[in-house]
C-alpha cells in the first residue's frame, strides 16, 4: 500500500475538510486508506513517554513542539480512556500494529495538524484476526489544544476510533463519529462537549426530517444522541454488541448489524428503534422527561417543531421538512383542542410508517401509537383531550433496508367538542393604581360548546380580592360580565385571574385569563432626628438635620418641615422607591437663648397613604456658654455667709450650703457648671465651675 507523507496528507486533509471544520480528521484519513493510499507517521518526534498501553512520541522544538506537561497528559487521558473502554465497558483493544514505532504498543504522536484539526486516527494496516476488515491504526493529537476539556475527549474521542478499527473499517461513515462522540459523554460524562453539536445545523434535534445516516456538516457528530438513545434504551454495552456484529461480517453491514443485535439480545429491531429514537427526540429541551427518555436530554436545545395548530378543522403535509428513511420524523403540535381529537394521517405509499400521538401534560404523558395500513400508511383515530396541554403528532419513517428521498405525507385533525366555555378577555383592569383605590373588573366570556350552559365565574386578585358570578350563555353567546369593585389593598405587583367552573368542560385550556396590576404605594415619612439632639453650648449655629424614607414602590418628590420653636425652615427632595437619606435642611438656627427647645421634622406630599409615620418630634437643651474657674473661691468674700442654692445647667436645684461650706468643699458636686443663687433674691445669679 502506498504511503503519503505528512506534508502531503495535511493538504489533502485541508480540501477534504472544507468548510465543514470537522476537529476529527479520521474520516479523511480513512478515505484515504481505502484509496490505497495510508499516512506516513511523523518521523519527526525525538522524544517518548512510555506506559502500560502507549508509547507518546513528542519534541521540544520546532513548528511540533509540546512541553513534557502536555505529552504526560496525553499519556494520562489515554491511559484512562483504555481502563474505562477496555477494562470495564469491555470493548477490544486496537489491534498490535507490527512493532511500528518501537514496539506493539499503541503510538500516539503530538504534532501540528492541519488547522482546525483536534485529532485523527489514522488506518494503517489490515488485520483480519480475528474480524475479516480490521485495521491497524495510530493516533496524532494536535500540539495547541492545552490542558483543557477538549484535550481530553479528543483523547477518549480517536481512541476509540482505534477500537473501532480492530472491529471494521468498511462500514457506513456516520457510525464511526457517533460512537466516538457517544464515547467522549462515557469516559468524561462531566464535560458534555457534545451538546455543542446540538447548536449545529443540522443536527438531529433541530433537524429531526434528516435520517440517522445523515453526514452533512456536523451532523454525524451531533448524531452521537443516536448511540445514547441506544444505551438509554436497551443498555451500555448495546453499542459494543453492534460493532462486534459489524465485525463479524465481511464487507459494510452497518444498519443490519444494529437490526440483528436489536432482534437477537433486546426482542426488538431496527424499525421499532428508529420508531422510539423519533419519539424520544421530541422529550428534550423544555419537553425534557429524563425518567423516561434521554437521561441527558435537559441539557439539550428543544426539539424543532414543523408547525404549531390552533384552529380547527385543519389539515397539512410535510412542505417544508419532508423526512428521509432511515428515521426522518417531523413533530407536530396540536394546541388550543379540547373535547375529542380526530387525526387522519395519510403517508407516502410503500414505506414502513410509524406514527405518534402524545397527549403532553408535564409529568404525567400519554403515549399512544396509531396503528397505520403497512401497505398504504394510512390511518385514523380519536383520541380524548381531557387535561392535557398539548397534543403532538409525530410521523417516523422507518425503512433502513435502503435509503430514501423526501417521503411526502399529509394529514388532517378536528376537535368536536360539546361541552366548552372560556374566558376570551379580560378588560377595565388597569396597569396600576394606588392603594385604597378601587376599578370594577370585567371579563368578555363566551360559550363555545354545542348546548346552553349554567356555571359560575370567578375573578380573583391576589389574596385580597375574590367574587363569584353564576350566568347562563346559550350556544355561541359571549358576554360582558362585571364583578363587584376591587379595593386595592396590598402593594407590589398582584397577580390577577378570571376562571370559570363549569363541569365536564372539554376544553380547559381557555378557562381562564391571567394578568397583574401594580398596587403602588405612596408614603414617605421621618424615622428619626438627627440633629440638633442632646445638650448644646449656646451661640452655636446649627443646621438642623432628619433621617427621611421613602415607604413606597415608586420615586417621589415632598417637602420636609424642621420646626424649632415656633422657626421653621423647609427643603423639597426627591427619594427613590424604599430608599432612605440623611437629610440636611438649609437654613441655619443660632443657639441665642438657653434653656429647653421643642424640635419637629415632619414630611408632606399630597396623597400620602400613610399619615402615621409623618412626623417625629424631640427636643434639645441650650447650656450657657462660660469660662473654667481656676479659682472659685476669689467669686465670694470669705468672710460672707449667705446661704447659696446650687442649679444645675438643666435649671434643677442640687443643692444648698453657705460660703464657708463652699470654700471648706464640703458639698460633693462633680465638675461642671453650675449656678448659684443668692438666698432670698428673686433674679441674682452667679456662676462658679466647680472643679473637683
Amino acid at each position: 500500500m502506498k504511503k503519503l507523507p505528512v506534508f502531503l496528507l495535511i493538504l489533502i486533509a485541508s480540501l477534504l475538510f472544507g468548510e465543514k471544520k470537522d476537529w476529527c480528521g479520521t474520516i479523511p484519513t480513512l478515505k484515504l486508506f481505502l484509496a490505497g493510499k495510508a499516512l506516513q507517521r511523523p518521523g519527526f518526534l525525538e522524544e517518548v513517554i512510555e506506559t502500560e498501553h502507549f508509547i507518546i512520541h513528542f519534541t521540544r522544538s520546532g513548528q511540533h513542539r509540546s512541553d513534557s506537561n502536555y505529552a504526560l497528559a496525553v499519556a494520562s487521558y489515554f491511559e484512562f480512556s483504555w481502563h474505562k473502554q477496555m477494562d470495564t465497558m469491555g470493548w477490544a483493544p486496537p489491534p498490535p500494529d507490527y512493532g511500528q514505532g518501537g514496539d506493539d504498543r499503541y503510538d500516539v504522536y503530538i504534532y501540528d495538524l492541519p488547522s482546525g484539526v483536534g485529532g485523527w486516527c489514522v488506518t494503517e494496516a489490515w488485520y483480519s484476526n480475528p474480524y475479516p476488515n480490521g485495521a491497524t491504526s495510530w493516533i496524532g493529537i494536535d500540539n495547541g489544544l492545552g490542558l483543557s476539556n477538549f484535550l481530553k475527549v479528543a483523547c477518549a474521542h480517536e481512541f476509540n476510533h482505534a477500537s473501532q478499527f480492530r472491529y471494521s473499517a468498511r462500514e457506513l461513515t456516520f457510525i464511526y463519529e457517533n460512537t466516538a462522540v457517544w464515547m467522549e459523554d462515557c469516559c468524561f460524562e462531566e464535560i458534555n462537549d457534545y451538546v455543542g453539536y446540538l447548536s449545529s445545523s443540522p443536527n438531529p434535534l433541530g433537524n429531526p426530517d434528516y435520517p440517522i445516516t445523515s453526514t452533512q456538516n456536523l451532523y454525524l457528530y451531533a448524531g452521537g444522541i443516536w448511540l445514547m438513545f441506544l444505551e438509554d434504551k436497551y443498555d451500555i454495552t448495546c453499542p459494543r454488541r453492534i460493532w462486534e456484529r459489524m465485525g463479524e461480517i465481511e464487507g459494510e453491514n452497518t444498519l443490519s448489524a444494529i437490526d440483528f443485535v436489536l432482534r437477537n439480545y433486546y426482542s426488538s429491531n431496527l424499525r421499532e428503534a428508529l420508531r422510539d429514537y423519533g419519539l424520544w427526540r421530541y422529550f428534550v429541551g423544555l419537553r425534557a422527561d429524563t425518567i423516561h427518555y434521554f437521561k441527558e436530554g435537559h441539557l439539550w436545545p428543544t426539539s424543532y417543531l414543523l408547525r404549531t395548530i390552533t384552529e380547527y378543522p385543519t389539515w397539512g403535509t410535510e412542505d417544508p421538512r419532508p423526512p428521509f428513511a432511515p428515521g426522518g420524523c417531523d413533530f407536530i403540535q396540536l394546541r388550543n383542542g379540547g373535547g375529542k381529537l380526530f387525526i387522519n394521517f395519510n403517508g407516502e405509499d410503500g414505506y414502513k410508517w410509524r406514527f405518534w400521538v402524545v397527549g403532553y401534560k408535564s409529568g404525567s404523558n400519554q403515549i399512544y401509537e396509531m396503528r397505520l395500513d403497512s401497505l398504504t400508511g394510512i390511518g385514523r383515530d380519536s383520541f380524548d383531550w381531557g387535561d392535557r396541554e398539548h397534543f403532538a403528532i409525530i410521523p417516523v419513517a422507518c425503512d433502513w433496508e435502503f435509503s430514501s428521498g423526501a417521503l411526502i405525507f399529509d394529514y388532517d385533525v378536528d376537535c368536536r367538542i360539546l361541552r366548552d366555555v372560556g374566558v376570551s378577555s379580560i378588560v377595565s383592569v388597569p396597569n396600576s393604581g394606588d392603594t385604597g383605590s378601587s376599578f370594577i373588573p370585567k371579563a368578555w366570556i363566551k360559550n363555545y360548546g354545542r348546548q346552553t350552559e349554567t356555571f359560575d365565574a370567578i375573578f380573583r386578585v391576589g389574596d385580597f380580592y375574590s367574587d363569584r358570578r353564576t350566568l347562563t350563555l346559550s350556544p355561541n353567546d359571549s358576554f360582558l360580565q362585571e364583578f363587584s369593585p376591587c379595593t386595592l389593598l396590598t402593594r407590589g405587583y398582584q397577580n390577577y385571574i378570571c376562571t370559570l367552573a363549569l363541569d365536564g368542560d372539554e376544553r380547559i385550556d381557555n378557562n381562564f385569563k391571567t394578568g397583574r396590576i401594580l398596587v403602588l404605594v405612596r408614603d414617605v415619612g421621618v424615622l428619626e432626628i438627627l440633629e440638633p439632639t442632646g445638650v448644646v453650648p449656646q451661640g452655636r449655629v446649627l443646621q438642623p438635620k432628619a433621617r427621611v424614607k421613602n415607604f413606597g414602590n415608586l420615586s417621589i418628590q415632598f417637602e420636609c418641615h424642621f420646626w424649632i420653636g415656633n422657626w421653621r425652615t423647609t427643603k423639597r427632595i426627591n427619594l427613590a422607591a424604599g430608599r432612605e437619606y440623611d437629610l440636611t435642611f438649609d437654613s441655619s438656627w443660632i443657639a441665642s437663648d438657653t434653656g429647653r427647645f421643642p424640635t419637629k421634622c415632619s414630611t408632606a406630599y399630597e396623597g400620602d397613604k400613610n399619615p402615621f409615620n409623618n412626623k417625629v418630634e424631640g427636643f434639645f437643651f441650650v447650656e450657657p456658654s462660660g469660662i473654667t474657674e481656676e479659682n472659685p473661691k476669689s467669686l465670694l468674700a470669705t468672710e460672707e455667709k449667705i446661704p447659696i442654692e446650687f442649679y444645675n445647667a438643666l435649671g434643677i436645684k442640687v443643692g444648698k450650703m453657705k460660703i464657708h461650706d463652699l470654700l471648706s468643699n464640703n458639698l460633693n458636686l462633680p465638675k461642671g457648671v453650675y449656678f448659684l443663687k443668692n438666698r432670698g433674691e428673686e433674679k441674682r445669679y452667679r456662676k462658679i465651675l466647680i472643679i473637683r
